[in-house]
């Protein structure tokens, strides 16, 4: 029954005319008859009328209370207050648009970095129940010892730990065999930037190595052809390759034949299985994998990490490997580690001998929830990402406090209405109820504004947190994650700027409001105290927005003016990899050398130079010396090493300040040499002179030495925050069993990029299957070291700057209101002999006291936030502290002269008043 009785109050809700029609024919119609046994009792018609109207009732409550049993009366009346209040915007359109366009601003920022978060930490894999998914990575306290020798991967400290998620294909083979846990175990590996040549095309592509299980594990299916399995997996398996779908889009044109179709990676040739579903990028967060192909390829595919007669699959103490496994039903995450564990400690000490002390640090197995993938995006920008959700929060409580204090004005010019209301008998309640329903739709439609404006911001954001070639790649559409939280985000933000003028606008002196006279707030009114208040508050807030953007601008200039110890201009930089081609050792350094000579030749370029990658691309390579004689001596000290071409030093314009530089004779016949900066001389040498001093590669009993032949200024190697390093730059080709691909630096006369068209076709001409990647000049591959201080510094003072914005557009709405208030006022006061330059500083005096609490108050806050939060923005700044004075003082300077403008125009229009049209009005 009470099923039926609620489908009957939708349907009414829904044909609510029909219902009322159906009713007051029901009424009639009963009327009616009763009126006819009425006259046939003998009454006259019109005695008749009345005796079954007296019988009946009230039939307008009759309808009411028929009503009431229909439909959700509470639905009912928010439904009138809907429309009452849409009517009401109507009739202030200028209004509603301020207040939309506003909330549009402040909840799409918001939506915007909630997108970017939810993306990057919060959304799910779109592969099949990924809360089953497991990753595995091990935990180590120190130096592992002989438990391996290689690791290629992603490595981080957390907690004094060393973390890793990288294995053996030894650990990875027994575990997939003999775990009890899961219900599919499958290994990746990122292969990066490779080489692929598609219909005779040179290009690149992003490549993984996945195992036969890797796409059945996930649940991913092909949506053309067939993805990797077992059997192609398996050594002397053709080579079959799977490709994304934004890959078979953009450079395979869509192509629903391609299946079967040849390509060659890394000059292995491959057929084309399948295409992936559009929404599957991989397993890590903002990067987008190309290609798949068979994990047992690897030697063939990777040859230049391959040594003479090893290859990764047989390597137990080289790891690089990436796990991955489902869990059965009813297994939990402790259960599946406690197994694990006594088959990861067997993997990694079969045949291995520990010296005393080592066995401590032998890692132990760990299990995290792989659901949302790999985390090394999360760990590079989740931090940001809330700072920045931070600034945007404060920048929505600004245009809270703004559109408050709007509505509290708009309910002044609504005076007269509410006191009638109040009259004749409405709750106080009832009309709180109405303004804050007006408020919500205000909400309402600038969060449906705010979605199109984060959606562009998202993609925005993303632009700027990947410059260049190192792009982040994110499905930036909203899902019902963000739709959720544009949702609370409009309830509570339509309370907050509605609650407090919805109480005051409602709290009258109804004598006052409805004598004929009354034109506002009255001495027994409503006082502007409270828009006041809100004015100082978005001051205050202001001011934290402008200090945190103060911040982020000068660490950005601060790292911009950075001594960089080379001439970071007129320098073009490209990278190439011949190694994927076939080339290596002396053919390889061949190759660079004749390549280098022939762009060294091109009009316009003042000469050439390599270098295993280049100054400040965020690159480094360590390795550990000792230097006989030294206050090191007999301990290995790590320090940055740099293999270089000849002519490094006068390309980069790096000072020699004693000995020379590399030359051309330095090669792997030659005996080794090295030369040094200035950081590593004194390091090791003190005063003395390092030119043809010796230090051995390696620690004190290694024979592996270089003789010492220059020293050079010091230089920024990987970040322009860190001190200059102690740095070896070594021949290039006195490593070539190191060496792979190379990167190249061009000093040009002229601008640099004018030449990337001479020196790709020169490139072609040397072998025309090998592609440049990362052509770029050397002053933009700065601007992407600094992409996240580059972010800060323009979302921080764009947020700030709007911030400031609306502090200034309440601060003149105010004033404005005041000034049209006290028109009669300043009338008598010009009358009386007032000047015009006293009424204008008389309320310049007014704004600029408001302006000077604000900042008052304002700087207490600031320097509390900055407290709160200098732990997690101290490593976001260069050069300055997360309090300093010299910013907090620019601020609270730039917010009072803002204030200053915005009082000047209502004291400049106040100054003109003309006292008798002042007198008249009053």
């Amino acid at each position: 029954m009470s099923l039926r009785r609620q489908l009957a109050k939708i349907g009414a809700l829904i044909w609510r005319r029909r219902a009322a029609d159906d009713l007051s024919e029901e009424i009639r119609a009963h009327l009616a008859l009763e009126e006819r046994e009425n006259r046939e009792r003998g009454m006259p018609p019109e005695e008749a009328h009345y005796a079954a109207l007296r019988r009946f009732g009230n039939v307008t409550q009759a309808q009411e209370r028929s009503r009431d049993m229909w439909n959700w009366q509470w639905l009912e009346t928010l439904l009138q207050d809907m429309r009452y209040g849409l009517r009401q915007l109507r009739r202030s359109p200028s209004f509603t648009l301020v207040v939309v366009l506003t909330l549009a601003l402040g909840i799409g920022a918001n939506t915007a970095i909630f997108t970017l978060i939810n993306d990057v930490m919060l959304k799910m894999l779109p592969v099949k129940n990924p809360q089953e998914l497991e990753l595995l990575h091990w935990n180590a306290r120190g130096d592992t010892g002989p438990v391996f020798h290689w690791l290629d991967g992603d490595t981080w400290k957390d907690g004094g730990l060393l973390v890793c998620p990288n294995f053996s294909y030894r650990t990875f083979e027994q575990i997939r065999s003999r775990n009890q846990a899961f219900s599919s175990v499958f290994a990746f590996k990122d292969l990066g930037r490779t080489n692929v040549i598609i219909n005779g095309q040179a290009g690149l592509a992003t490549a993984q190595l996945v195992s036969g299980d890797y796409f059945s594990g996930l649940g991913v299916p092909a949506i053309l052809g067939r993805t990797i399995t077992n059997s192609d997996d398996e050594q002397g398996a053709p080579a079959v390759a799977v490709v994304s779908y934004g890959y078979w889009q953009r450079a395979l044109g869509g192509n629903p034949g391609v299946v079967g179709k040849g390509i060659t990676i890394n000059g292995v040739a491959f057929t084309i299985g399948g295409v992936t579903p559009p929404e599957f990028y991989g397993l890590s967060p903002g990067t987008a994998v190309d290609i798949s192909v068979p994990l047992t390829i690897e030697p063939l595919v990777e040859p230049h990490w391959v040594q003479p007669g090893l290859s990764l699959l047989t390597a137990p103490d080289h790891w690089w490997l990436n796990i991955m496994g489902r869990l059965k039903p009813g297994i939990t995450e402790q259960q599946a580690a406690a197994g694990l564990q006594v088959l990861f400690n067997q993997s990694i000490t079969e045949g291995v001998k520990f010296s005393a002390g080592q066995e401590k640090n032998v890692p132990w197995l760990e299990l995290t929830p792989g659901g949302k993938g790999l985390s090394s995006l999360r760990r590079q920008f989740s931090r940001p990402l809330f700072v920045l959700m931070g600034i945007v929060g404060l920048l929505l409580l600004i245009a809270c406090a703004n559109l408050a204090s709007l509505l509290l004005v708009r309910a002044i010019v609504r005076q007269k209405e509410i006191a009638v209301r109040l009259s004749v008998g409405a709750r106080r309640l009832r009309l709180v109820r109405q303004l804050l329903t007006e408020s919500v739709l205000l909400a309402i439609a600038g969060g449906l504004a705010g979605l199109a404006f984060a959606y562009w911001g998202s993609g925005l954001l993303l632009a700027f947190m990947s410059p260049g070639n190192n792009s982040v790649v994110l499905d930036t559409r909203p899902d019902l994650s963000v739709l959720g939280f544009t949702a609370v985000a409009c309830l509570l933000t339509g309370v907050m700027f509605g609650l407090a003028p919805a109480l005051q606008g409602t709290h009258l002196d109804l004598v006052s409001a409805l004598k004929p006279s009354a034109r506002g707030w009255g001495q027994r009114g409503v006082k502007l105290g409270m828009a006041k208040s809100l004015v100082v508050a978005q001051a205050a807030l202001s001011l934290v927005l402008l200090f945190g953007a103060g911040l982020f601008v000068r660490t950005l200039v601060n790292l911009n003016n950075v001594n960089v110890g080379f001439n970071r201009n007129n320098l073009l930089l490209f990278g190439i990899d011949p190694t994927q081609d076939g080339y290596k050792g002396a053919r390889l350094a061949d190759f660079y050398d004749r390549l280098q000579d022939r762009i060294a030749a091109l009009p316009g370029v003042r000469s050439a130079t390599t270098s295993l990658h280049p100054l400040l691309s965020g690159h480094l390579r360590t390795q550990t010396v000792s230097v006989p004689g030294s206050p090191h001596d007999g301990k290995g000290k790590d320090v940055y090493v740099l293999p270089v071409g000849a002519k490094f030093f006068a390309t980069m314009q790096i000072p020699i300040l004693l000995g020379r530089g590399l030359r051309p004779e330095d090669n792997e016949k030659a005996p080794k040499v090295s030369v040094v900066n200035r950081a590593f001389a004194h390091q090791f040498f003190g005063d003395r002179n390092a030119i043809g001093k010796q230090f051995n590669w390696g620690g004190a009993d290694s024979h592996d030495r270089a003789t010492i032949v220059g020293m050079v200024g010091d230089a920024k190697y990987s970040s322009l925050k860190l001190a200059d390093p102690p740095t070896i730059y070594q021949p290039f080709r006195q490593t070539l069993d190191s060496i792979g691909a190379m990167n190249f630096e061009v000093r040009t006369a002229g601008d640099p990029a004018a030449l990337i068209p001479a020196v790709r076709r020169i490139v072609h001409e040397f072998d025309k299957d090998l592609p440049l990647y990362n052509v770029k000049t050397q002053n933009e591959q700065i601007d992407e070291l600094l992409v996240q201080e580059r972010l800060f510094a323009r979302l921080s003072s764009f947020f700030g700057l709007i911030g400031l914005l609306l502090a200034g557009v309440g601060l003149y709405g105010l004033i404005s209101y005041s000034i049209s208030r006290r028109t009669g006022e300043i009338g008598i006061r010009m009358a009386l002999g007032a000047e015009r330059s006293g009424i204008l500083r008389m309320v310049l005096r007014e704004t600029l006291l408001l302006a000077s609490f604000g900042v008052v108050v304002g700087i207490p806050v600031t320097l509390a936030v900055a407290g709160l939060v200098s732990n997690q923005i101290s490593d976001l700044l260069y050069g300055l502290t997360p309090i300093d004075l010299t910013v907090l003082l620019l601020s609270a300077l730039l917010m009072v002269a803002v204030a200053g403008l915005a009082g000047f125009l209502p004291a400049r229009r106040a100054a003109k008043v003309d006292p008798m049209v002042a007198l008249r009005y009053e």
